[in-house]
């Protein structure tokens, strides 16, 4: 009986020892990735990435006990690290003698994102995960989560009419040499574009000064097709001799202003927004918006601002 308590004692020691020897010799460096297309521009992913309210979020969304066994995490211990203008990333500490590395990596031109998860962790870090065998795949459901609330995120943000009324303000008179055209609502963008170029060719062979501020004017304003005129402010009247191209005047008024924010997907019901302003007020002509060149240099449409003015008599 002695011998056989013997051997058993013997059998689990040697099988302790030999499960240690495993454990201190499987790998330290863990790691894995995930890649996925993304629909909206890069810039706006990683803007919201990096914003304290996604930060916040991290804790609840990435570590919720019922998904991972992991001790709870402290918003303000997760750091924030950059590698380049498209590569960054979370440090985030666990109390099982690792830290978990989240790497965010965008490749703007093929219009992809790749989560990645890294880890190094030494022998007390190797038990936990042999008790928590599903450890990876738990990370691996997680790198999905963020994905998917990323996107859902973004999605909602470029979904929201989002603006801020003004209320009246004072234009001044202003000249300004103008190319009129008509379009779609989603098309006026791209096709304006082209006649502000146009009308800067034009200026130049005609050595007509023009200043930076240009502009749309709208003579009319449909629910399908709109009636603009891309204009280039110049600092008096000028004789155009142009079939297409003519110098005009607005007078200066009051106006009632609205500021769209955002990408022009909602600059419709911006409109409609401001002209449900009147409220008794008579309407003057012309419609105005301002072209905003600090949107150039803003690389996120989300962020960019747009000035709406209504004459008002």
């Amino acid at each position: 009986m002695l011998n056989f308590i013997r051997t058993i004692l013997g059998v689990i020691f040697f099988s302790l020892v030999f499960g240690l020897v495993i454990i201190k010799n499987t790998p330290k460096n863990h790691s894995l990735s995930i890649e996925q297309q993304i629909s909206l521009p890069t810039i706006s992913y990683i803007d919201y990435l990096q914003s304290a309210k996604a930060k916040e979020e991290w804790v609840a969304l990435a570590f919720p006990k019922r998904n991972l066994a992991t001790a709870e995490i402290e918003t303000k211990k997760i750091t924030y690290f950059k590698r380049s203008e498209n590569e960054f990333g979370f440090s985030i500490p666990t109390n099982k003698n690792f830290t978990l590395e989240e790497r965010w990596v965008f490749s703007p031109k093929k219009q992809k994102v790749r989560v990645e998860y890294h880890y190094t962790i030494d022998f007390k870090g190797q038990i936990f995960l042999l008790r928590r065998p599903y450890f990876k795949d738990s990370l691996r459901s997680v790198a999905l989560k963020r994905l998917s609330k990323a996107e859902q995120k973004i999605t909602n943000l470029y979904q929201q009419h989002r603006y801020i009324y003004k209320g009246e303000t004072t234009l001044p008179l202003t000249y300004y040499l103008a190319l009129e055209g008509n379009s779609r609502w989603d098309k006026i963008a791209q096709e304006t574009a082209t006649a502000f170029e146009t009308i800067k060719d034009f200026a130049k062979n005609k050595s007509i000064p023009i200043q930076k501020e240009s502009f749309l004017v709208y003579p009319l304003l449909g629910d399908s097709i709109v009636r603009w005129r891309a204009a280039i402010k110049v600092d008096r009247y000028y004789s155009s001799n142009s079939a297409v191209i003519k110098c005009r005047r607005f007078k200066g008024s009051k106006t009632l202003q609205l500021e769209h924010q955002g990408p022009n997907n909602f600059l419709k019901e911006s409109w409609d927004l401001l002209r449900d302003s009147l409220k008794g007020k008579t309407q003057s002509y012309p419609l105005i918006q301002e072209i905003n060149r600090a949107n150039d240099s803003i690389s996120n449409p989300l962020n960019w601002s747009t000035q709406l003015y209504i004459p008002i008599q």
